[in-house]
């Protein structure tokens, strides 16, 4: 995936850049709905589980071939024009930061909230694997919405927006008083975390003069750290408090995020 943005960054500029790195969401999005979906038809119709590797191996081909086709010196002229270092922009440590923050909050509720409902409203496992993937349906359509939305509009004011939902349904996950209501916020919150991660790497790179491999790799190592240190973290937090102290945690991280993003805007325009 870091290979992936790293190439949509060169090919394109400003608000094609921001579209397609959002479009690679939806993309990454569809294949982990589709080919889980797949495989079950195959294993439907007594096809064994080799088949779905085979299938996978199909497309790792398919893909290197068409590797050997494709030109990427671009690469190599765009980092020899720039060298090797990052730009510290301001707004790309605070799109750092918030990766970081936003991936150990969504994956915290994801985590949890299965365990969270079963004690809240008494239900089995069944149903509240269930809200999960109701997150995840979500999750593809508002993907594939917003690749179209932030062609439309400013890839920090989606944000904005976006990040404000999700730290409000978040939130709600507290409140719910019905397991009914419960599967109305995930599907809120499940749009609301569709495209945030390319989103974040978007808008980050958006502060750069020339952005390249160094600072796509900055970005992906923020939301990595995190997402590996997100269980061991979340569990200290449900251990020591509860899961609810977990989501309202989860929520103010969100909040930190858009006070970021309102003082980078601030300063911002004061520099300009």
């Amino acid at each position: 995936m870091c290979a992936a943005s790293t190439i949509l960054t060169h090919i394109w500029n400003e608000q094609q850049r921001q579209s397609a790195l959002v479009a690679q969401d939806a993309f990454f999005n569809g294949g982990g709905m589709i080919f889980p979906y797949l495989l079950g038809l195959l294993l439907v119709q007594q096809f064994s589980w080799g088949w779905g590797f085979l299938s996978m191996g199909i497309v790792a081909v398919v893909i290197v071939g068409l590797s050997m086709f494709s030109r990427f010196d671009f690469e190599t002229k765009s980092q020899n024009d720039k060298g090797a270092g990052i730009e510290w922009a301001p707004g790309l440590v605070v799109a750092g930061i918030s990766m970081f923050l936003i991936i150990i909050s969504q994956i915290s509720v994801i985590i949890w909230l299965p365990t969270f409902l079963e004690e809240r409203f008494e239900v089995s496992s069944i149903v509240s694997a269930g809200v999960i993937a109701q997150i995840y349906i979500a999750a593809l359509i508002g993907s594939i919405v917003s690749t179209v939305v932030v062609a439309k509009v400013s890839i920090q004011r989606f944000l904005i927006v976006i990040v404000s939902i999700g730290c409000v349904s978040i939130f709600l996950f507290t409140l719910v008083p019905t397991i009914g209501w419960a599967t109305v916020n995930a599907y809120v919150f499940g749009l609301a975390i569709a495209a945030l991660y390319h989103s974040f790497i978007a808008w980050g790179l958006s502060y750069i003069r020339k952005p390249g491999y160094a600072e796509v790799t900055f970005l992906y190592i923020c939301a990595g750290v995190s997402g590996t240190l997100t269980p061991y973290v979340s569990s200290k937090v449900v251990e020591n408090f509860s899961i609810s102290t977990t989501f309202l945690g989860c929520s103010a991280a969100y909040g930190a995020i858009l006070i970021l993003m309102l003082a980078l805007n601030s300063y911002s325009r004061r520099r300009a």
